[in-house]
């Protein structure tokens, strides 16, 4: 932990929630730092699926970009949270799915900046945006720590299970 808060110090370890730190890449200043917000999003947990509006953003489908990325989780919600001006919240698969077992379905990968994230394919985000109720997630179509991202330039890790 001492070398954790000696790194944070530095500024060459970005904090983006408890648990959860990106590292600043070599050369870039601390000020400058962007976390891609896709990769993030998609690597918030352990099970993060892109789903709703921010699946339709991702695969470059949405009407209108919002702050706001929604993901896919079997676990604690918790409270949504914010980071450099986006908001980041976990929600529950459809019910339908949940008592199927079948959270997985129609759930791909996309490759972003070198690393593959989960995102809901088309069709699903179409149908858990438009017709089974979660039109408010979506506009429209047009140390001890974890390892949870990495590329050549950043990585993205958490100290919780």
């Amino acid at each position: 932990m001492a070398l954790l808060a000696h790194r944070l110090e530095l500024g060459r370890i970005h904090r983006i929630r408890r648990g959860l730190f990106a590292t600043i890449p070599p050369g870039v200043p601390a000020d400058d730092f962007s976390v891609d917000l896709y990769l993030l999003a998609g690597k918030i947990t352990d099970d993060a699926i892109l789903g709703n509006q921010s699946s339709l953003e991702a695969h470059g489908r949405a009407y209108s970009i919002f702050r706001r990325f929604t993901y896919l989780t079997k676990r604690n919600l918790g409270r949504s949270f914010q980071f450099q001006g986006v908001t980041y919240q976990g929600v529950s698969h459809p019910k339908a799915l949940r008592h199927a077992g079948q959270e997985e379905l129609y759930v791909e990968e996309l490759d972003r900046a070198g690393l593959d994230i989960r995102v809901t394919n088309l069709e699903r985000s179409f149908v858990d945006v438009r017709l089974i109720g979660r039109i408010s997630l979506g506009a429209g179509m047009g140390s001890g720590g974890r390892l949870k991202a990495s590329n050549s330039s950043t990585w993205i890790w958490s100290l919780t299970p």
